[in-house]
């Protein structure tokens, strides 16, 4: 039941997008919203909504600013329009203090190229943050590791593609020592730095980082 539904419900949702594109300049959000609300929640097996519905990946968990949420929406639409929605933000370390930084691929949206916290993604309604989490940093890095949370803040930066990240982000640290291997749709370059030199060459070169790596950073008291 729980596949057939999810089928049923993207199939649906494909044919009304068809539909309302092809009649109105500015289809209203309720669709995404609706298609959203329906399939995207705790009631679903989540491993069966990503294999059946990969179109679900491209949806974000509105919220308020003490990270309440208030459903989802379409994740391209959302930044376009500045809406606040969930994150999270890991930072990895190794045994020698030592932090994981990657350089952000020429697939992403915004940011292209320049270095960031080891990874960064949005939260998925229904499913665990810690979860989600540690699923990401699996399949993107090859990295297994038990995650904490530090804390959670809002923020809100315009990116260079003119889109708005307007965020409430969660903080999570962990420790690995093993091997990295980078998906390339998402980064095309890691190192480990200490926080000393990263805190330097963030001084001596700002714009090769990420925005809200610096925010967390200086949250951090690492700047």
């Amino acid at each position: 039941m729980n596949k057939e539904a999810i089928q049923i419900a993207a199939k649906s949702y494909g044919m009304h997008k068809n539909f309302f594109e092809s009649y109105l300049s500015d289809p209203s959000p309720m669709l995404l919203k609706i298609f959203g609300m329906l399939i995207n929640n705790k009631y679903f097996n989540q491993k069966i909504v990503f294999d059946e519905s990969p179109l679900l990946r491209s949806f974000v968990v509105l919220c308020d600013k003490k990270g309440k949420e208030m459903g989802t929406y379409d994740k391209l639409r959302a930044h376009k329009e500045g809406l606040m929605h969930k994150t999270f933000s890991i930072f990895i370390y190794n045994s020698k203090g030592e932090h994981l930084v990657q350089k952000r691929s020429d697939s992403q949206p915004h940011s292209v190229g320049l270095w960031s916290n080891t990874y960064s993604s949005h939260c998925i309604s229904g499913e665990k943050l810690l979860v989600t989490a540690k699923r990401k940093l699996k399949e993107d890095l090859g990295i297994e590791a038990d995650l904490e949370k530090r804390f959670s803040f809002a923020y809100k930066i315009h990116t260079d593609a003119g889109l708005t990240e307007q965020v409430y982000d969660t903080v999570l640290i962990g420790k690995y020592d093993g091997e990295v291997t980078l998906n390339p749709k998402e980064s095309k370059e890691a190192r480990w730095m200490t926080i000393e030199d990263l805190a330097n060459d963030i001084k001596i070169n700002p714009r090769t980082y990420t925005d809200w790596f610096k925010i967390i950073l200086e949250r951090m008291g690492y700047r």
